[in-house]
């Protein structure tokens, strides 16, 4: 499994056949290339980039995401908190989005492929339903949270590995993701805009 971030919240993971993307918005148009899932999850400008969309899909990309999202991007389907789908051998999960313990209309989302399983948080803080699993990777956003209460958090369910996103723009800068670094337990790998990674 393949992994590069393409700035803020936008991912592009390669698993097997597939070219999966998340939150498509950041990046360069040559990071941009036919998907076969798109998963969005808000439709914020700085999550969901409809020209994006446009870009990487075809007959037969599937593109997931809020009933807002797919009001607004078609063809769409809507993933609901808790429920699973498959897409050939890669399994998607909606998980909720808690903002200052307040549940948010978005998602999260895990993916299990490749026998690996992997958090995408989105702009949700850490949460208890996460507690008990101990992912192979985990994005975590960093977009003004206290650092060191996701570090305490992070260290707590023990990923294998971690990336941080959602800094170097506007809000959360490369010090906090030194910082998250520094005090996590469990490898961190802090990537450039464009960095990749094997896992």
């Amino acid at each position: 499994m393949q992994v590069r971030w393409l700035g803020h919240a936008s991912l592009q993971i390669i698993t097997g056949q597939h070219v999966i993307y998340i939150d498509p918005y950041a990046g360069l148009p040559d990071w941009y290339v036919l998907a076969s899932i798109v998963l969005v999850s808000r439709f914020d400008f700085d999550h969901c980039s409809v020209e994006k969309i446009r870009k990487i899909q075809n007959d037969t990309t599937r593109i997931f995401g809020t009933a807002v999202v797919a009001r607004e991007v078609y063809p769409c389907s809507v993933l609901h908190v808790g429920e699973n789908i498959f897409v050939e051998d890669v399994e998607i999960v909606g998980l909720p989005v808690m903002r200052r313990n307040k549940l948010q209309d978005a998602l999260s989302f895990a993916l299990i492929a490749e026998k690996k399983l992997v958090y995408y948080l989105s702009d949700s803080d850490l949460t208890e339903n996460l507690e008990n699993m101990k992912p192979d990777l985990l994005f975590v956003s960093l977009d003004g949270r206290n650092v060191r209460a996701v570090a305490a958090f992070v260290s707590h369910i023990a990923p294998k590995l971690t990336i941080p996103i959602h800094w170097g723009g506007n809000i959360g800068t490369r010090d906090d993701a030194e910082l998250l670094k520094e005090l996590v337990s469990t490898p961190v790998q802090i990537l450039d805009v464009g960095g990749q990674v094997t896992i």
